[in-house]
C-alpha cells in the first residue's frame, strides 16, 4: 500500500521526463533516496537497491540528461 501511494505521487513527475526510460530511472533514484541510510552518492543508490555495478554510469547520465526537464521538475 505504501509503495502504491509513493508511485502515485511520483507519477505526477512523469511530464518532467521526455522519455519513459528516463522516468523509470528517475523512479529508481527516488526510490533509493527514500530508503537509503548512507549518503555516499550514486554508490549508495547502487548498494541500497542491490543494482549491478554496470548501472552506475547510467545513473550518472540521468543526473545530466537533457531528457529531464529541470525547470519543470523544480517548479513542481
Amino acid at each position: 500500500m505504501l509503495w502504491s501511494q509513493w508511485f502515485a505521487t511520483v507519477w505526477q513527475l512523469r511530464s518532467c521526463c521526455s522519455r519513459s526510460t528516463t522516468f523509470l530511472w528517475m523512479c529508481v533514484v527516488l526510490m533509493a533516496l527514500s530508503v537509503r541510510s548512507d549518503l555516499a552518492g550514486v554508490t549508495s543508490i547502487i548498494r541500497v537497491l542491490r543494482l549491478s555495478e554496470k548501472h552506475y554510469y547510467a545513473l550518472l547520465r540521468l543526473f545530466h540528461s537533457p531528457a529531464v526537464n529541470m525547470p519543470s521538475l523544480t517548479a513542481m
